[in-house]
């Protein structure tokens, strides 16, 4: 910014700014107060007293609206500009984001949603998983075969070991739950030809004992029958290996401690004792017999569905999973509302419906019967187990219809809304992934000695200002997969990978070559 003074106006001051000339007076910059421009003076570090210039390095487009705000006390931005660019220039003029105009202030706002986006989307797909440490691998080579057990069963992406291991967990998973899901069918199961003695001089089929003594097809069916061997084999064979995978990872696991954090390890420990307890009391048998020991076996086979909570881990292939569980968790507060809207209109409904069929013997005898035929209605099921047959009743449930289609779709179109902001964000951090992904293997094929140099590591702290290269061992060695190592900043920028070329090439020509 230059500062030219002349002798008729004084006050007149001619502004230049990356090199583009602005003019305004001096009580125009006084006019806003506790910013950059209000406070200099020929005292300033950006005066120039050669030239008698104040001197800014500044991007002069921006400036054009900077220098508005000071003559018409309106900061208006321009909607093409990033937003970070605009945080950046109001930092720097220290004028305050809250003196943006109201008609420009979305253009900030849309940055702040997306950044937000982004560092979530960061956090969910780049949070370090349990690893161990340089000095535990250099400790013994015990550590070092854990390591790579622990690579292969916990990081899908580490290898094509570790990506085979997950395509064949995946079909265990996939077996275990069918086999679950088919072994409440009645076909797939097979009787226990045993008799209970009720009596001296009587006894009955063991279904028929059930039946009579707890009045549930479903108790006397699952303690009157087994599998059929075939499913049954399955079954084990899948038990077993879900066993050894869990003792596997238990004992390979970096910090033992920290393992059951995760709740789907504690999922598969409830799962494995299930199993056991289960199992043992059918080899034994007998426990039909008792009332305390059926319950106890039912109670067993209930806990042993959740195996269908193992679908979860292919969250760590499939991203769109990731995805809606934060979306979800970025719509906690339209969850809340949805849920607060759903409560009222059922409860207003409930007793509506109530009071509409007051006068009528018809199955709506109390306000709770009268919620739950709301919640049917609002949410377009239609069981029709309870219908009103008055027409103030036909009024209120055709109100109470229209209401679920106009209340209920809102909240959830806010939902659809972050789960799209998410998918569109991830689809392009995937792209830039890939980008380096590929710059990643192109640096690898540069150099046939690929443990002389590897990858120029740039820290992260320090590549802004004074880029600092250093060596570091190959992907392999260390256990981490090449897209990690990408994430964390191996690769960043154009100008970044042409440094990292020049260091990279000067390195092995000072190497000496084999003869």
């Amino acid at each position: 910014m230059v500062v030219l003074k002349t002798e008729k106006i004084p006050d007149i001051v001619n502004v230049v700014v990356g090199g583009s000339v602005f003019v305004t007076t001096m009580k125009t910059l006084r006019s806003v107060p506790d910013t950059r421009l209000a406070e200099i003076s020929t005292n300033s570090q950006e005066f120039l007293p050669d030239q008698n210039v104040y001197f800014f390095d500044r991007n002069p487009e921006f400036f054009n609206f900077v220098l508005d705000f000071y003559r018409t006390g309106e900061l208006h931005i321009p909607k093409h500009v990033c937003g970070a660019a605009i945080r950046n220039e109001l930092e720097f003029w220290q004028i305050q984001p809250a003196s943006i105009a109201d008609c420009c202030v979305s253009n900030l706002f849309k940055f702040e949603d997306e950044l937000e986006v982004t560092n979530n989307l960061r956090r969910q797909f780049e949070t370090k998983s349990l690893e161990y440490t340089k000095e535990e691998l250099e400790r013994s080579k015990w550590n070092r075969t854990k390591n790579m057990l622990w690579c292969v069963l916990d990081k899908p992406s580490s290898s094509k070991l570790a990506k085979a291991y997950s395509i064949i967990y995946m079909i265990f998973v996939v077996i275990t739950c069918m086999s679950f899901i088919l072994s409440t069918h009645e076909s797939f199961r097979t009787n226990i030809n045993e008799k209970v003695k009720v009596n001296d001089s009587f006894s009955q089929p063991l279904y028929d004992y059930l039946l009579s003594q707890h009045h549930n097809p479903k108790i006397a069916l699952l303690g009157s029958t087994n599998l059929r061997p075939s499913l049954q084999y399955v079954s084990n064979i899948c038990a077993l290996f879900f066993m050894l995978e869990l003792l596997l990872r238990f004992i390979t696991c970096p910090k033992r401690r920290e393992f059951f954090k995760n709740w789907l390890n504690v999922v598969d420990l409830i799962i494995v004792l299930s199993l056991l307890l289960t199992t043992i009391m059918t080899l034994v048998g007998g426990f039909y017999t008792t009332t305390y020991l059926l319950w106890l076996y039912v109670i067993g086979q209930s806990f042993i569905i959740l195996r269908l909570f193992r679908l979860f881990r292919f969250a760590k292939h499939f991203s769109g999973l990731k995805i809606v569980y934060l979306a979800l968790r970025a719509s906690l507060k339209e969850l809340g509302l949805l849920c607060l809207t759903f409560v009222i209109t059922t409860s207003m409904f409930g007793a509506l419906i109530f009071y509409a069929e007051f006068y009528t013997s018809t199955h709506l005898d109390n306000v709770p019967i009268g919620i739950w035929w709301a919640i049917v209605t609002l949410t377009t099921v239609g069981y029709g187990d309870y219908v009103p047959v008055t027409t103030p009743g036909y009024l209120v449930g055709a109100l109470c219809a229209m209401c679920g289609l106009l209340l209920l779709s809102m909240p959830i179109a806010v939902i659809a809304t972050n789960f799209n902001d998410y998918y569109s964000q991830n689809k392009i951090r995937e792209k830039q992934l890939a980008r380096k992904r590929d710059i990643f293997n192109k640096i690898k094929n540069l150099f046939k000695n690929r443990n002389v140099v590897n990858v120029i590591h740039l820290d992260p702290v320090h590549s802004a200002t004074t880029p600092r290269t250093r060596e570091i061992q190959s992907a392999n060695e260390r256990g981490h997969d090449s897209e990690n190592s990408i994430t964390n900043g191996l690769v960043n920028s154009p100008r970044r990978m042409n440094a990292a070329f020049k260091q990279a090439a000067a390195k092995l020509l000072t190497q000496k070559q084999p003869d």
